[in-house]
């Protein structure tokens, strides 16, 4: 606050000055009778004669994100960035304001313009966050004006209600909107609900082609959603309603948003609305249809439920046959398996008793030819001894001869056994 002081000399003061203490961080402004004024800054203390003026001095101050705005008394500005502090000298300075640097994050910029005094021209340039810009004294930011949403009703969109200064740039951004009044093949009325994704990627095409961004985006919505509804009818436009999420249903949006310097990421159907009488109507059509449904579902499970047993029941009829069919090839195989067995067994006692026989004529040759040499020896060893040998083998041949005469007598006789003991043959 300054105080401003012209005091008269009062008449039972000896003393024709003042002693003034200015204290520290605060300052005085005193003018000589020429008028001239000196400034004085505390701690200290100061002699005022009376008749002379002085001001105490306002301090202002302002933080690392702040700034001083000084207008001098000849008219140009000075901004002083903080953190400083400065006090207002009536002399020199016209006003000192106090004002936020400007804060941007790494999404955000600022498109500042500057005056040229020299050839009265603007240049404009792009100040990319993160940052904390403080503008020069001539140079001023670009003031965004859009569509916005209406207060009163957040489907609509009403012009310059979004105002700001930082531009939104690199992220996403997103608006909803209400498509009103789009009419389709058979005249039905239908409110088309979207959501829009889109992103800033080049700042001086926006600049140079569009004052409103928002605007021209909803506008060219408008247009496509038209253009796509009007081709169908009510009933249509229900079935095709997820081709309202495709980007291929929005050739002006892209456009322009190419054009703006924007990138078009997706479109979101979020729904429609219609009147309460077509709405009636439609769903009056939905419960039918859904009916239909449910009986043609019921016939066609029915049905499924026969042709299920029918397969089921030949199924099992074909697996009851090859089970017939496996136990008849496996009685089959044992039987096989028992005649190979059998005559296995077979072959094997037919080998055995050929064995056997072999045997046993070859034990019978074995006891002949041992027979014969003992009587070989024993004919020998007569011969020796000067006994005929002829003879002995005449008379043991005439010891062996027998006569047998059997007469029947003039009967039939059906078989004679005749066994002789000791005979060789």
């Amino acid at each position: 606050m300054m105080e401003f002081y012209n005091e008269p000399p009062q008449k039972h003061c000896k003393k024709p000055f003042k002693k003034l203490t200015i204290r520290e961080n605060e300052a005085l402004a005193l003018w000589s009778s020429d008028g001239n004024c000196r400034v004085i800054e505390g701690p200290r203390s100061k002699l005022v004669f009376y008749g002379k003026s002085y001001q105490r001095l306002s301090r202002f101050y302002a933080s690392d994100s702040e700034y001083l705005k000084v207008t001098f008394h000849d008219g140009h500005i000075e901004h002083v960035p903080g953190p400083t502090a400065m006090f207002l000298e009536p002399h020199r300075h016209r006003t000192i304001n106090l004002e936020e640097a400007w804060t941007i994050d790494a999404s955000h910029v600022l498109v500042v313009y500057r005056k040229n005094s020299d050839t009265s021209t603007v240049d404009r340039r792009i100040v990319r966050g993160p940052a904390l810009f403080i503008p020069l004294p001539n140079e001023f930011l670009h003031s965004f004006r859009w569509h916005g949403d209406d207060p009163k009703d957040k489907t609509r969109k009403i012009p310059n209600a979004l105002q700001f200064r930082r531009l939104r740039f690199g992220p996403e951004s997103s608006t909803f909107y209400n498509v009103r009044d789009v009419r389709t093949k058979d005249d039905a009325m239908i409110t088309v609900k979207v959501m829009i994704f889109y992103q800033l990627v080049d700042v001086e095409k926006m600049l140079d082609s569009t004052t409103d961004v928002i605007g021209d985006i909803i506008a060219d919505v408008c247009a496509d959603v038209v253009s796509f509804a009007a081709k169908l009818t009510y009933e249509e436009f229900l079935q095709k309603t997820d081709a309202l999420s495709s980007l291929d249903t929005y050739n002006q949006l892209k456009q322009r948003a190419d054009r703006m310097g924007y990138q078009l990421k997706k479109v979101v159907f979020r729904g429609y609305h219609v009147s309460d009488s077509l709405q009636a109507m439609h769903d009056d059509a939905i419960e039918k249809r859904t009916m239909m449904h449910i009986a043609l579902e019921s016939a066609k499970q029915e049905q499924e439920l026969q042709n299920l047993t029918l397969q089921m029941n030949s199924d099992r009829v074909e697996k009851e046959h090859m089970l017939d069919e496996a136990k008849h090839a496996h009685k089959m195989a044992m039987e096989a398996r028992e005649a190979d067995a059998a005559n296995a067994r077979k072959m094997k006692n037919h080998e055995l008793d050929e064995i056997i026989r072999k045997a046993q004529i070859s034990s019978q040759v074995d006891q002949e030819t041992q027979l014969s040499r003992v009587k070989s020896n024993y004919y020998a060893t007569l011969h020796e001894m000067g006994v005929d040998v002829t003879k002995v083998l005449v008379a043991e041949g005439v010891s062996k001869m027998m006569h047998l005469d059997i007469s029947s007598e003039g009967r039939e006789v059906d078989g004679v056994h005749v066994h002789v003991d000791g005979a060789d043959a």
